[in-house]
C-alpha cells in the first residue's frame, strides 16, 4: 500500500505527456512538488517502457521551456521502472511556459 497520497505537491501519472510541463511550472511557481511517471491514480507502480528516452527528453524540455533544472530520477519497484520528477524549491521570479516547437530546426553546429 502506498503511504503517500496525491495532493498539491504530489501527482501520479501513468505515462508522460508534454502537457505535464504545466504541473512542473506550477510547482516552480508555488512551493515545489514531485511528479511521478509510471504510477496510476492509486499510487501503484505500473511502470514505463521508455525510461532511457524520457530521462534525456524530460530534463531537456523543462530547461528549454522554463529555463530551470529539475531532478529526474529513475526508480524501481521490483522489475518495474518509473520516474520521479522533482522541483523542490520555488523560484524567486514567476515562470511562464514557452511553447515547444513542433518540428525544431537543428542548426549545423548543434
Amino acid at each position: 500500500m502506498n503511504q503517500k497520497k496525491e495532493n498539491q505537491n504530489i501527482e501520479w501519472k501513468e505515462s508522460w505527456h508534454d502537457d505535464y510541463l504545466k504541473w512542473i511550472c506550477g510547482y516552480a511557481n508555488a512551493y515545489g512538488g514531485t511528479l511521478f511517471i509510471g504510477k496510476d491514480d492509486t499510487g501503484a507502480v505500473k511502470g514505463i517502457s521508455d525510461s532511457t528516452k524520457l530521462l534525456k527528453s524530460i530534463p531537456d524540455k523543462i530547461t528549454h521551456t522554463m529555463g530551470i533544472v529539475a531532478d529526474v530520477n529513475l526508480l524501481y519497484d521490483g522489475e518495474l521502472e518509473y520516474l520521479e520528477i522533482i522541483r523542490i524549491c520555488d523560484c524567486s521570479v514567476p515562470l511562464s511556459l514557452c511553447a515547444l516547437p513542433q518540428n525544431p530546426v537543428r542548426k549545423p553546429y548543434d
